[in-house]
């Protein structure tokens, strides 16, 4: 990190706090300051998440269109999703070297699982 490009800030934390940090940092072969940084990075990436890189990429879209944060996209996207009425969504991720012919039979099954007016959505993996 440049020095012009960084504000420099006085942190308190409490002592198992920071024995907890200086290990992880200590394992990941990182700067304690280093470790924090990148701890804090993801929290407002998302990237601490553990979730398809696909529903990822469509929270950060959300969020950059709204001119919002990830997390607040996130909430968003949960709250919708967990109000009644709400239409159940099946992802199908696929690579260019299957045939979707293949996985239809698959998508058909699930489908007759979820309610009518279920949505769809096919979704390339990225390599």
């Amino acid at each position: 990190m440049n020095e012009e490009q960084t504000t420099r800030i006085t942190l308190r934390l409490p002592q198992a706090l920071h024995a907890q940090l200086a290990e992880e940092a200590d394992e990941a072969s990182r700067s304690l300051n280093g470790e924090i940084v990148s701890r804090l990075a993801s929290t407002l990436t998302g990237a601490a998440l553990a979730i398809p890189d696909s529903i990822r990429d469509e929270i950060t879209a959300r969020a950059q269109a709204a001119s919002t944060t990830f997390e607040l996209e996130l909430i968003r996207a949960i709250v919708a999703g967990l109000s009644p009425g709400a239409p159940a969504v099946l992802v199908v991720e696929h690579r260019d070297n299957v045939p979707l012919r293949a996985a239809g039979a698959l998508i058909d099954a699930a489908l007759k699982q979820l309610p009518p007016d279920a949505v769809l959505r096919l979704t390339k993996l990225k390599k």
